[in-house]
C-alpha cells in the first residue's frame, strides 16, 4: 500500500525534491497554492494540516502568514519536515494517522489536507472525513481525484498510457456528490470547488524546474479550462463550511 511506502526514510529523504523535481509537478503545486490563496480571507486559525508529509503546503501557509499545526503518519516524513521547518519556525508536529487524530472536537478552526484522502483505500475514506469534520469547528479544505475523468473514454487512455509506462495508479476516485453527502452528516457543505489539472502537461518538463516563467503554468491552466470541454477534470479542490 502507498501509505507504506512513505514510512521509508530513503523515501522521505528524496520525496520533497520530487514533489518539484519537474515542470508538471511544479505546475500543480502552483495551482495547489493558487486555489489555497483565493481562500485566504475565509481560512481562520487555528490551522491543521493532515498529512503534511516533508512540509510542502505547510511551508506555503507559513508564507501565507498562517502557523498551522502539523500531523503525518510518517515518523520518516515527519523527520525530515522538522529538519526543513520544524525547529526554524517552531511548527508543532505529530505522528499520527488521519483517522485517529488525538485532538478534541472543533480544536481547529480550519483543517486542510491536499494529496492525501485519494491515496486512502476506501473503507479508510469515510473514517478519515469523519475526523477531519469533527476536529474542524469552520472549514475543511481537500482534494479529491475525480471518478468522471476515470470513468470517460479519454481518462481511460490517459490512465492506461501512464500505467504502460510504469506510473503507479494508485488514486482511489471520488465524485464531489458522495463527499458532500457524507460530510453533510456532520454539519458540512460545500462551499466551492476549484477543478485542478486535466492533462498530464509534460511539455512543462522541457523547462529546467528553477526557470519556468510564471506565463506557461498560466498557459497550462488556460488549456485545461479548455479540455474540460471534453474531458473532466482530474483532481478537484472542494471547500466545506461548517453550518452554524
Amino acid at each position: 500500500m502507498i501509505q507504506d511506502v512513505y514510512q521509508s526514510k530513503e523515501i522521505a529523504n528524496q520525496y520533497h525534491a520530487d514533489r518539484l523535481s519537474s515542470g508538471f509537478r511544479r505546475y500543480k503545486h502552483w495551482m495547489e497554492c493558487y486555489y489555497l490563496k483565493k481562500y485566504i480571507d475565509t481560512l481562520n486559525e487555528p490551522i491543521l494540516d493532515v498529512g503534511c508529509g516533508t512540509g510542502r503546503i505547510t511551508e506555503y501557509l507559513l508564507e501565507l502568514g498562517f502557523k498551522p499545526t502539523a500531523t503525518d503518519d510518517s515518523a520518516a516524513m515527519l523527520d525530515v519536515f522538522n529538519k526543513r521547518l520544524g525547529k526554524q519556525k517552531k511548527i508543532k508536529t505529530i505522528c499520527t494517522d488521519i483517522t485517529r487524530l488525538p485532538f478534541p472536537d472543533k480544536k481547529f478552526a480550519t483543517v486542510i489536507t491536499i494529496r492525501v484522502i485519494w491515496h486512502l483505500p476506501h473503507q479508510k475514506i469515510k473514517k478519515a472525513l469523519h475526523e477531519l469534520s469533527r476536529v474542524s469547528s469552520d472549514s475543511l479544505v481537500f482534494d479529491i481525484t475525480n471518478r468522471q475523468y476515470s470513468e470517460s473514454l479519454l481518462g481511460k487512455i490517459l490512465l492506461g498510457i501512464f500505467s504502460l509506462r510504469g506510473m503507479p495508479r494508485n488514486s482511489i476516485y471520488s465524485q464531489e456528490s458522495e463527499v458532500s453527502d457524507i460530510l453533510k452528516k456532520h454539519k458540512f457543505v460545500l462551499h466551492s470547488k476549484s477543478n485542478l489539472e486535466s492533462i498530464p502537461h509534460l511539455w512543462l518538463n522541457l523547462w529546467p524546474t528553477a526557470q519556468i516563467p510564471l506565463s506557461l503554468f498560466k498557459t497550462a491552466r488556460l488549456a485545461d479550462k479548455l479540455f474540460r470541454f471534453i474531458l473532466p477534470p482530474q483532481r478537484q479542490l472542494l471547500f466545506y463550511t461548517r453550518v452554524k
